[in-house]
Formats: structure tokens, sequence, C-alpha cells
């Protein structure tokens, strides 16, 4: 299991709502339901809380988990991780548009890592409601492309569009 350092939390956060999900966990962070005591949740919800939160606890470095110590339940643990890491102000987002705009493909990259980190951070700033359109990320990813691939982006400027 991969363990949240605070650089890549949305990729944490898919594995996590994966592995809960596949054991039958994902009511105990998507549940709706306020749980005001103990004493009031059934014995299914207690059992599947306790599971969950120890899935969420063994993926947190000690910094994290001191964030999160007098939650009482899976789902207040991973709203506060959330609201903690999901960057939801509007200088969160327009720091990560910046990111997006500023990208180029450095030296010692491979062409396929470089689109893996376009698209990374395209997906993060969908996942903040940002619309971006396919023609957007395909001029990003050609933009941020260095000189030496002229002769590749000349020669995919010309190519018609798929239909």
């Amino acid at each position: 299991m991969v363990e949240i350092t605070g650089s890549d939390f949305a990729v944490w956060h898919m594995q996590i709502e994966e592995i809960l999900t596949a054991k039958g966990l994902e009511a105990a962070i998507k549940s709706e339901e306020a749980f005001v005591k103990r004493e009031s949740m059934s014995k299914t919800f207690i059992e599947a809380n306790g599971k969950a939160k120890a899935i969420i606890l063994l993926g947190l470095e000690t910094k994290y988990i001191k964030l999160i110590m007098h939650a009482t339940t899976a789902r207040e643990m991973w709203d506060k991780l959330v609201t903690v890491h999901e960057q939801k102000s509007i200088n969160g987002k327009l720091m990560l548009q910046k990111k997006f705009y500023d990208l180029q493909m450095r030296s010692d990259e491979s062409i396929a890592d470089y689109i893996g980190r376009v698209e990374y951070i395209v997906a993060q700033l969908r996942d903040l409601g940002e619309e971006i359109t396919e023609t957007n990320v395909m001029c990003k990813m050609v933009s941020g492309l260095p000189r030496s691939y002229g002769a590749f982006v000349s020669s995919w400027m010309g190519t018609e569009p798929a239909r």
C-alpha cells in the first residue's frame, strides 16, 4: 500500500478508495448518515468503520495521523484528509493552473513521463471542477515540448484530425 507523503494525494486517495471498495467498506467513507453516538451505530457499521479506519491509518505517515487522531469514524478521517490535501481554494486552483500552463518537458524526461505529468495535472484540475478540453491538453503537450521535437510538432500540426 502506498503511504501518503503529501505530494501524491490524488493517487493515494484513489488507491485507498479502491481498497475500501474491494473489501466492501466504501460505505464507511461515503455514508451520508450522521452518527452522533457510537452506541447508535449498527454492529455492521461499527465493524466496517473499524476496518476502514485501519486501512486509512496504514496508508499515512505519522504527521497525517496527528491530523485525524480525534476522528471517531472513517468518514471523519476521510473528510479531514480530503479537506487538508485537495486544493479546494481558489488559490489552489490558480496555482495548479499556473503549473499546467508553465509545464515544459525536462531534458532528462521521456515523452511518456512528460505526457504522464500533463495528464496528472489535468486530472487534478478536473477533480477541482475545472473544465479543460482535450484541445487544450494537446496544445499544452505540444507547446511544452523542446525545440528538438520541432519536426514532430510540424508534421503533427499538419495532420487532419481523426473523425
